[in-house]
């Protein structure tokens, strides 16, 4: 996992911002590996607009890697 640059703001799939207790991430599917708790999320780097397609992931289960299911419909 990278870091997020906070001096050109740029942040890339498998980076990870931590705000508190909470991580979010980006990527094109929920994290397989690495340490997770309830309420992280994971955001779709590759959405699209159609009817199964999700913003991301939230993690419901803290765990390695926990349990993620998707959230955000953004069906047409």
């Amino acid at each position: 996992m990278g870091i997020v640059d906070k001096t050109r703001g740029n942040v890339v799939a498998g980076d990870v911002a931590h705000f508190g207790s909470h991580k979010m991430t980006w990527g094109s599917a929920a994290p397989t590996a690495g340490y997770w708790g309830a309420g992280d999320i994971c955001f779709s780097t590759t959405p699209t607009a159609s009817t199964s397609t999700d913003m991301g992931w939230v993690c419901v289960t803290t765990g390695e890697p926990g349990t993620w299911e998707p959230w955000g419909d953004i069906g047409t």
